[in-house]
């Protein structure tokens, strides 16, 4: 009896010294993340900031996880239960759930992809599917996005974003102009306009590149224009309109495409 009971308290001292050492470590661990989340929830730039948390978040879980089993398995061994069969059924059963799972795991794959690569972040705008639409927040399983031409919300799975281009907050405006105009006068307009357009609420930079292209029945004029992303579709309206308003004042025509027709006899 002695001896089962000198055992019993050898092992209950062993496995105390293990579970000890997992909680200090957890601890140690706890600390550091949390001193790390305050300075990001209180830096100026803490919005930015919203993908680095999510990404510090999920390893601080599963560093946590790996520390609780790690404690279960060296106290099931001090204890003389086998493990080996444990963690084989334990394999098995990750592998049904990772099968009943797969899309919900596709969607978090992904999104630590673009959590780690920095691809977009809160307030930027992506074309994707067609649209441009702007990031209004993600986590690691979904985005939630905002359709900047009709303000339509909607959420997409990180699993189904295979293909998203970022936007910057440049366009170009390609004006054709007849043929038959003076390429001088053209020149002096399109810097009248450029410097109307620039005095545009909204409209950060704007520049004349000059002739684009000939094109089957006009010349191609090109501007630039810099603007907020979120604010692309409108930005553009507002200097079409101006365009718009110094053609006509400088009685310069916008062509439509002709074609010739020739008929046998």
């Amino acid at each position: 009896m002695n001896k089962d009971l000198v055992l019993d308290i050898s092992k209950l001292i062993s496995a105390s010294i293990v579970i000890g050492i997992c909680l200090a470590i957890w601890f140690i661990i706890s600390r550091v993340y949390y001193i790390r989340l305050k300075k990001m929830l209180t830096s100026k730039k803490s919005v930015e900031n919203i993908q680095n948390n999510s990404m510090q978040h999920l390893m601080f879980s599963i560093i946590r996880g790996v520390i609780v089993f790690v404690a279960i398995m060296s106290v099931m061994s001090i204890y003389g239960i086998n493990i080996t069969a444990t963690v084989t059924g334990l394999g098995l059963a990750s592998v049904v759930v990772g099968m009943a799972l797969q899309d919900s795991i596709r969607d978090i794959f992904r999104g630590i992809g673009l959590m780690s690569d920095k691809f977009y972040t809160v307030g930027d705008v992506v074309e994707f599917d067609g649209r441009n639409l702007e990031i209004m927040a993600f986590t690691l399983r979904s985005t939630k996005m905002r359709d900047i031409d009709t303000g339509d919300i909607f959420t997409v799975f990180n699993g189904n974003i295979d293909r998203a281009v970022k936007l910057s907050g440049v366009q170009f405006i390609d004006i054709p102009v007849s043929y038959d105009a003076d390429y001088k006068y053209v020149n002096q307009v399109m810097g009248e306009t450029v410097t109307e357009i620039e005095s545009v609420d909204g409209i950060i930079l704007c520049s004349y590149k000059g002739l684009q292209a000939f094109d089957s029945s006009s010349c191609l004029y090109r501007i630039k224009i810099t603007t907020r992303q979120s604010e692309r579709p409108e930005m553009r309206r507002a200097a079409l309109r101006v365009i718009q308003k110094k053609l006509d004042e400088a009685g310069i025509k916008i062509p439509y495409n002709q074609l010739d027709v020739h008929l046998d006899k």
